[in-house]
């Protein structure tokens, strides 16, 4: 079932607790997730790696929440039916109609995402366990 403001076909089914979970993540201070967080790093073999800075950082409760609720908002039902009026599928529908709308949402997202792991000093000095890749 659809969440008011949202159309039933863009919203990805998930269990009705889903999204209360990751917001008691986004509670979590980040630091008691740090052992957790290298353990799982060493174990795909990326501790030392820049992959172990880049990829835990792309995706984070904040980011998911920003999009969730800017997506709420911004799209409205009668655009997406003018859509499917002119034929468009669904890929079609979120390529040409939704992203463009979320484009604001997205640039956010990416300078906030960035700023965020750029001040981020104590995951380096955890993850990366060779010291001729530190600066």
């Amino acid at each position: 079932m659809a969440e008011p403001g949202i159309p039933a076909d863009i919203v990805v089914l998930s269990p009705p607790n889903l999204f209360g979970t990751l917001m008691a993540t986004y509670m979590i201070p980040a630091q008691l997730s740090l052992v957790p967080q290298f353990v799982t790093m060493a174990e795909f073999g990326w501790a030392g790696t820049l992959k172990a800075l880049i990829i835990p950082g792309a995706a984070n409760a904040f980011g998911i929440f920003w999009m969730r609720q800017y997506a709420q908002n911004s799209l409205p039902d009668e655009l997406l039916d003018a859509g499917r009026i002119d034929g468009a599928g669904f890929f079609r529908l979120y390529w040409q109609v939704a992203v463009p709308l979320f484009r604001p949402a997205l640039a956010f997202l990416g300078i906030f995402t960035f700023i965020s792991i750029w001040n981020d000093y104590i995951w380096p000095l955890v993850v990366m366990v060779n010291p001729d890749r530190l600066t």
